[in-house]
């Protein structure tokens, strides 16, 4: 039973190596300075006896297990499986957070409102006011809101959460000469390049592209906004478009199980399921996915498949594609007791000794230190 992973022999360059590490005895076998499909099968040649090869999800050794070992059972690691999984739910929140697609929560007591990515702040200013309401202090306040101390002092002194200051563009927004770019567009002078001329010569310093943004709007409409529709804010507004859901930080919470939440992520959490119905489905496949591949019951996996497969995101339906690319090794994980655990805890070790010997070093020095006598 051998374990592989790649490991960088010179990191910022491109360069990486393999390891292949003894799972039952947690010894190293070698240590490699290439990364090749054709590498790792001569590799497999040379040792026949080999009867299990857990890796990652990297084709290349895929390929050179079943090459150079096709008699050996691949399995895939289930940490990198779950890693993939959790990419793929943050493209997904990514993706509806870019799309400005509008949620619908709870608000107070007021019922449900249309709010989109300043739901969140919106909420937990209620519950701050409710609690104050209560007769609960600013740190009882933190205690059970998480929100942080100074917005608790600044919200227990307010009625209704404040809008944002609007301030005039500054002169890298195209905004700041927007009665010269009218003037120009009403006289018949369209072309981006002359505009973007016309208004540096006036002292814009933003770029072309953001110019080509800006005038997109009139092309596509015919019509020119307002100056003061044009006004960029002095921050981030409390309601800018896209869901209540940060694609990092949701997808880190998706991802973990709720006995391991603290108290303060709960509530998040819950907040996050009730907020969009996205994330709560999403949620839902990853608790579900985590559960299968504990479970050891690899007869489910298809039914998970089918079901991700059905609910319509476009990136959870791609790792639906590559898991089934890579069935029987997904399989193998969820049926084996291997992982990749011994081989990433060498690859530290490994990485600790090329730093210490930075210069004075090369792939022989530290096969010799790495591999056992």
């Amino acid at each position: 039973m051998v374990g592989i992973d790649d490991w960088a022999w010179r990191k910022g360059y491109g360069s990486y190596g393999t390891i292949i590490i003894d799972l039952e005895r947690h010894e190293v076998l070698d240590v490699m300075q290439d990364r090749t499909a054709d590498g790792t099968a001569n590799w497999f040649r040379n040792h026949p006896e080999v009867e299990v090869v857990s890796r990652d999800r990297c084709g290349l050794y895929a390929k050179g297990a079943r090459e150079g070992a096709p008699q050996a059972k691949q399995c895939a690691d289930r940490f990198h499986i779950l890693q993939n999984l959790r990419q793929a739910v943050e493209n997904q929140l990514n993706h509806l957070w870019n799309q400005g697609q509008e949620i619908t929560t709870e608000e107070g007591d007021n019922g449900p409102a249309q709010v989109v990515r300043g739901a969140l702040r919106a909420a937990k200013f209620s519950l701050v006011k409710r609690l104050q309401a209560e007769g609960a202090n600013a740190t009882e306040i933190w205690r059970r809101t998480g929100v942080g101390m100074r917005a608790i002092s600044q919200w227990m002194n307010l009625e209704a959460l404040p809008e944002r200051k609007r301030m005039a563009p500054r002169r890298n927004n195209p905004a700041l000469f927007h009665e010269q770019l009218k003037a120009a567009w009403d006289a018949g002078r369209t072309h981006g390049r002359r505009l973007h001329a016309e208004i540096k010569d006036l002292g814009y310093t933003g770029s072309f592209s953001h110019l080509a943004r800006y005038l997109s709007m009139w092309r596509n409409t015919g019509n020119v906004p307002p100056a003061a529709d044009m006004m960029i804010p002095e921050s981030v507004p409390v309601f800018p478009s896209g869901p209540a859901v940060p694609p990092i930080q949701g997808a880190a919470l998706c991802m973990k199980p709720h006995g391991m939440l603290t108290a303060r992520q709960a509530q998040t959490v819950e907040f996050y399921k009730r907020s969009s119905e996205a994330f709560a489905k999403m949620r839902a496949l990853a608790a579900s996915f985590r559960g299968i591949l504990r479970g050891r019951d690899a007869t489910k996996l298809d039914r998970w498949l089918n079901k991700a497969q059905e609910t319509g995101f476009t990136h959870i339906r791609k790792f639906v594609k590559t898991v089934r690319r890579d069935i029987d090794a997904i399989r193998n994980a969820i049926t084996e007791p291997w992982s990749n655990g011994p081989v990433e805890a060498h690859i530290n070790k490994l990485k600790t000794l090329k730093r210490a010997m930075y210069g004075r070093c090369g792939t022989e020095l530290l096969r010799a230190r790495m591999i056992p006598l």
